[in-house]
């Protein structure tokens, strides 16, 4: 016995759109035939959604869609993945926030609590997973903030065992990074379990042992405090706005996706041997179709417009560093098209850096001299990401 009732996911309808394109592309990647799938890419994002927003019980969600817990849990798995390869690395992070014109960062580690994992760790008789400070099981992760607690990137995920500095250490990436950060006067603030290091991240100052502090030492650690609390906001708006990350009954090391959005890419099975089309095989229906139109065509060099589809407005334009100019060239030379192809990619990555600049209200030109007029009707600086371009 049981009872259907109404309910609403507090996401907007693009969050869910652009999760199901994202479904709907991979689907396309992998060649999965239309209708073998039991969800649809919308119905499946809004179970990936309801998984992180509510923690909702993959029990709950494979019986609410009528599938099994196991294609539930594969369901879950994919979106996952998907989200977790377009997180910003941890420059692109910093990048931005210079952009923006933040005078700190802070950096804090939090606990991603999980079910219990029995694992042996080096400790005889304590569990990998188990954290005495907070007497649970779970995974340690490094989180990195604006000055108003925004999150701006998390690390993967370490057991739970690990100190701060030592999870800190193990992500060789992090500290170089920070350092180059700090490289510009712009401090990282974090508190004293980041004391090992404090030649890159600023901490508060520790009272010795039978001393005191200066009366100058506690107004530094006063106002080191005021600013570092308020970075710790972004561990809080994490587990608030997706409740999953309040108890992972995943695999411990699968965490550091959920939050962050950084894995590997999973290995897919190649696309079965009976759909790639043979071309010394008759073809039927629309692929013979398809053949007789390409077949028909008369047959001329092709010219390809390579990164200028959206830029025609800007041919023959002068810009700061150099000028900007459609290029035509014939799909029979490779060489020149190869040639090409990376001279138009600078030219794009000129552009969209002078954009995202831009978009802030910065000039990033030293001679103070406009862009054209054209250049802001060619691009919407809507679609520039906040974390810039690779």
């Amino acid at each position: 016995m049981s009872v259907t009732y109404t309910a609403a996911l507090p996401v907007r309808d693009q969050t869910v759109l652009f999760l199901s394109s994202l479904l709907h592309d991979e689907r396309r990647r992998r060649g999965t035939r239309t209708g073998s799938r039991a969800l649809s890419p919308f119905t499946q994002a809004v179970l990936i959604l309801r998984w992180f927003l509510d923690n909702t019980r993959v029990a709950q969600l494979a019986c609410d869609n009528t599938i099994s817990k196991s294609t539930a849990y594969d369901y879950l798995h994919e979106g996952i993945t998907l989200l977790a390869a377009r997180a910003p690395k941890l420059e692109s992070a910093l990048l931005a926030a210079k952009i923006a014109g933040h005078d700190h960062i802070s950096i804090d580690g939090t606990l991603i609590e999980t079910d219990r994992c029995r694992t042996p760790g080096p400790t005889l008789g304590v569990d990998l997973w188990w954290s005495g400070k907070h007497a649970s099981h779970g995974g340690n992760i490094q989180v990195i903030t604006a000055p108003d607690g925004w999150p701006l990137w998390t690390s993967d995920v370490r057991p739970g065992r690990e100190h701060d500095t030592t999870a800190l250490r193990t992500h060789t990436e992090i500290l170089p990074v920070l350092a180059a950060w700090t490289g510009d006067d712009l401090p990282v603030l974090g508190d004293l379990g980041y004391e090992g290091e404090a030649g890159t991240i600023t901490v508060a100052f520790k009272k010795p042992q039978g001393g005191e502090l200066t009366e100058d030492q506690k107004a530094h650690n006063k106002a080191h405090n005021a600013k570092r609390a308020v970075g710790e906001r972004g561990n809080s708006l994490l587990k608030t706005t997706f409740k999953a990350l309040r108890n992972v009954s995943l695999c411990p090391w699968a965490i550091g996706e959920d939050p962050r959005g950084r894995s590997r890419a999973p290995a897919h099975r190649p696309r079965p041997h009976h759909m790639i089309t043979q071309r010394n095989k008759p073809l039927r229906g629309k692929a013979q179709c398809l053949r007789s139109l390409t077949a028909g065509r008369q047959r001329r060099p092709l010219p390809s417009a390579m990164a200028q589809s959206r830029l025609g407005a800007l041919d023959g334009s002068d810009f700061p560093g150099g000028r900007l100019q459609t290029t035509l060239m014939s799909s029979r030379d490779p060489v020149t098209m190869t040639t090409a192809m990376h001279a138009r990619v600078a030219d794009t990555r000129f552009v969209l850096d002078r954009l995202t600049w831009l978009n802030v209200g910065v000039n990033p030109d030293a001679e103070l001299r406009p862009l054209p007029d054209g250049l802001r009707g060619a691009l919407d600086l809507c679609w520039v990401g906040m974390f810039g371009h690779s």
